[in-house]
């Protein structure tokens, strides 16, 4: 049998605010990365929280990167260094909650979900972003993301995230994290043209198996493609300061990617949805074909049967027991019967 992980949970009636870390059980170190730049440097630093919080009280901005939200004195450690209120650390510990937007005077957070590749199996994690007037504090689960094309596009000198704020920053990566969406649906897309295919030519079992499969991961995806639309949407429709004007065009462009992304998982569900009724419908018209090839047989056989039985009965006194010809005139007769009941059934497009 598959090991379970084991999860920790909130108490019922815990008081608001309290911190108390919800997903799967870890005991390794939170790790922090730092990355300061402007328009003419960049360094990157992985050091203690104290060094790294305060690298954000300059000019330059910066991008704090916490892998590991188990810790929570760490993140009560954070919370007190960058002034944040227990209610987001809370929703930064918890793993399992909706994702979610919230405005703040100082700041503006964000906790969604990010696809993670994987070979066999969809997994996500959530990500928290923090968004300050120079700074961006990132939460990840574990190690391992989808952020080394936004670390490579720093290095790059004439890029526009050099000389950007901490927005155009988290529309980077909501961006990176959407493309990831979009690649898992094309994935899922061409899975499911395939399933098609191969039901149109032999329907079975195993198909049938392939669809629940890939219905799972549509549905799974969905679960997190539909509320990643409506917290960008709400992103985009926000009065933050945060926001500048040169960012909302790239927020807007990536809202349409949202709704395309939701349009077609929800297109892949009514596909898998109508597949499933297309098999069903597929095999009741072979159980029905079957019943009707049966019923066929064993309405020729019912005369046959009969006139059996009669001459199977041994009475004495059957003056057809006797005679020569009783035998093939029987055997014409029953065969004649036959041969009429199938040409009746043909008549009828029972054949």
């Amino acid at each position: 049998m598959t090991a379970r992980h084991k999860r920790k949970r909130k108490k019922p009636g815990t008081p608001p605010g309290t911190v108390v870390y919800t997903g799967i059980d870890r005991f390794d170190s939170v790790q922090m990365e730092l990355i300061e730049y402007d328009a003419t440097s960049i360094q990157r630093k992985h050091g203690s929280l104290s060094e790294l919080v305060a690298s954000i009280h300059n000019d330059k901005m910066s991008w704090i990167n916490v892998i590991g939200v188990h810790d929570v004195d760490a993140l009560h450690e954070i919370g007190s260094a960058l002034g944040l209120h227990a209610l987001i650390l809370e929703d930064v510990a918890n793993t399992e909650q909706r994702p979610k937007l919230d405005v703040l005077p100082d700041h503006i957070f964000l906790a969604i979900r990010m696809l993670r590749p994987a070979s066999s199996d969809l997994q996500s994690e959530q990500v928290c972003l923090i968004i300050g007037s120079n700074y961006l504090l990132s939460f990840q689960e574990h190690e391992g993301d989808v952020f080394d094309p936004i670390r490579e596009r720093l290095n790059n000198i004439n890029g526009r995230m050099r000389k950007n704020g901490p927005d155009y920053l988290a529309y980077a990566i909501l961006d990176t994290i959407v493309d990831h969406y979009q690649h898992t649906a094309h994935y899922l897309g061409e899975t499911i043209e395939e399933l098609d295919e191969r039901l149109a030519e032999q329907p079975n079992e195993s198909i049938m198996r392939d669809i629940q499969s890939v219905k799972k991961k549509v549905l799974k995806v969905r679960r997190m493609a539909l509320p990643l639309r409506d917290i960008i949407q709400k992103l985009v429709n926000c009065d933050a300061p945060h926001i500048t004007p040169f960012t909302h065009p790239f927020l807007r462009d990536l809202d349409d990617h949202a709704h395309q992304l939701a349009d077609a998982i929800d297109s892949y569900r009514d596909m898998l949805n109508d597949m499933t009724d297309l098999y069903l419908s597929l095999m009741s018209h072979k159980m029905n074909e079957i019943m009707k090839f049966l019923t066929i047989v064993g309405t020729i056989f019912i005369p046959l049967t009969f006139v059996v039985g009669v001459y199977g009965m041994n009475f004495e006194h059957m003056p057809e027991l006797h005679s020569k010809l009783g035998y093939p005139i029987t055997m014409i007769g029953m065969a004649l019967a036959a041969v009429a009941l199938l040409i009746y059934f043909r008549s009828r497009d029972w054949l």
